[in-house]
């Protein structure tokens, strides 16, 4: 998908993962990413997390064996997408998405360019980061939790569902 604004291309991933549109290479694990009942909750993005948790414990791949099959790659672009909207719904805030080189126009990024953990950065409008502290301000990264959850050491560090917590009040109690 070229010559394509990045809003857009979000919300075709968002409606393939959801069922309602296919790409050509195809998504992996979309049989079981429709069983996740993905209605744009909060609750949603813990459901993700589960099924992120069920793939670590089959795929035998590295990350970038992962990435390179477009039916994985395709995948985590839609959970991540889907995120985003998830917290946009949510949180009352819009959401622009940018890609790695253009956010790195006007903020630096903690690894060198490429790094597939930085593809694409959900912006949210002012106001809404509710950690005052960090740089990166109304900026999200959500294929850090993604990919982290699936290949880091220690993978309950990284939740999508928690990381979204960053920009829209978490109900701990959910599911």
């Amino acid at each position: 998908m070229t010559n394509i604004s990045n809003d857009f291309r979000a919300a075709i991933y968002i409606r393939v993962l959801l069922g309602g549109y296919r790409l050509r290479s195809g998504i992996a694990y979309q049989a079981e990413a429709q069983k996740l009942m993905l209605d744009f909750s909060e609750q949603s993005l813990k459901r993700i997390d589960k099924m992120l948790d069920g793939i670590r414990r089959v795929n035998t791949r590295s990350l970038y064996e992962f990435l390179a099959d477009p039916k994985c790659q395709n995948l985590i672009f839609a959970l991540a997408f889907y995120s985003g909207k998830v917290i946009e719904m949510n949180s009352g805030s819009e959401c622009t998405w940018l890609t790695e080189a253009e956010f790195r126009k006007t903020l630096p990024l903690p690894s060198p360019p490429g790094d597939p953990r930085y593809c694409f950065i959900a912006h949210f409008s002012e106001g809404l980061y509710r950690d005052p502290m960090d740089a990166h301000g109304g900026n999200w990264f959500p294929l850090v939790s993604i990919l982290g959850r699936l290949f880091d050491d220690d993978p309950m560090r990284n939740s999508v569902w928690y990381s979204a917590g960053l920009f829209m009040e978490l109900n701990e109690s959910a599911e």
